[in-house]
């Protein structure tokens, strides 16, 4: 009995399968059965043979989000030195441009520069505390509205309450606004000028 060696192609591949005799006498298989035999063969040779595929290459990788650093901490450690002063007898409140942002700062310089010497600025009390006078003791400081960028904090003394807005310059948090019973210090200032300049 004759036996067949088929050539069978696929891409990029070329398999060998050998067709084995039929054992069965009398019984002649037909061209396309031999060729679906060696097919058969062929295909199991090739899945036999053929290393599963890497886990780690088949997977794509998803890039991962970069997370938000949480600016909290560094809001309490500003805030806390900022108001350092309302805790200890006899300290001395800070530079103001180690508190308040170039904008409000601006305003300030513009206001002292166009009030006469023998007059009251806008501001008449520190601007912190919204106060003229107070009392030592512990402050609390509730921060909330946390962005990268900006913030917003409560902080209650002795004797006031102040609400502030607070903005990321530089790599430092500073005072944008402080508002107490709905008066914000920036308004003030912005409507002082405005008055002057007609």
């Amino acid at each position: 009995m004759a036996v067949e060696i088929l050539a069978v192609k696929m891409p990029n591949l070329v398999i060998l399968a050998r067709v084995l005799p039929v054992p069965w006498e009398g019984i002649k298989m037909s061209n396309n059965l031999n060729l679906n035999l060696a097919l058969v063969s062929a295909f199991a040779l090739l899945v036999g043979c053929s290393e599963p595929a890497s886990v780690e290459n088949s997977v794509k990788e998803t890039p991962t989000a970069s997370v938000p650093i949480d600016q909290t901490p560094q809001i309490l450690a500003f805030l806390e030195d900022t108001y350092s002063y309302f805790e200890k007898d006899g300290a001395s409140p800070p530079e103001r441009n180690q508190v308040f942002d170039n904008s409000m700062l601006a305003l300030m310089v513009a206001d002292e520069e166009a009030t006469p010497e023998d007059e009251m600025g806008t501001l008449d009390s520190d601007p912190l505390c919204s106060c003229q006078d107070y009392s030592i003791g512990k402050t609390v400081f509730q921060i909330s509205e946390v962005t990268a960028n900006s913030a917003k904090a409560h902080v209650k003394l002795v004797d006031s309450e102040v609400s502030l807005d607070l903005v990321k310059q530089g790599d430092d948090w500073r005072i944008h606004d402080v508002t107490s019973n709905d008066y914000s210090i920036r308004n003030a200032f912005i409507e002082a000028a405005s008055s002057r300049s007609k």
